[in-house]
């Protein structure tokens, strides 16, 4: 699971993991369907990406994609975390 992203763990058993950051609560749960991991993703908006990836790379966070500029007007990095799991992090590019 993500906790070395800095989340907190609230609820973790077999089935379902809940973790909390920031006043930010993110919900797994268990999927046999690798198709669907691979296929699916989540999007945190976040106020600094550039301190974040920082963060994250300071904490040897594994598949974590440097920040890149989109041409919809965000600043997005990318993480698959280590369940299959597609974590995209985004701001408003100034």
């Amino acid at each position: 699971m993500i906790f070395y992203l800095g989340f907190s763990k609230i609820l973790c058993d077999n089935t379902i993991a809940i973790i909390a950051r920031d006043g930010l609560e993110l919900h797994f749960w268990k999927c046999d369907d690798k198709e669907i991991a691979k296929n699916t993703s989540c999007y945190i908006h976040v106020d600094n990406i550039s301190d974040l990836h920082t963060e994250f790379a300071k904490n040897k966070v594994p598949n974590l994609g440097a920040p890149q500029v989109r041409a919809w007007g965000m600043t997005e990095m990318y993480i698959l975390d280590l369940d299959g799991n597609l974590l995209k992090f985004g701001c408003h590019t100034t």
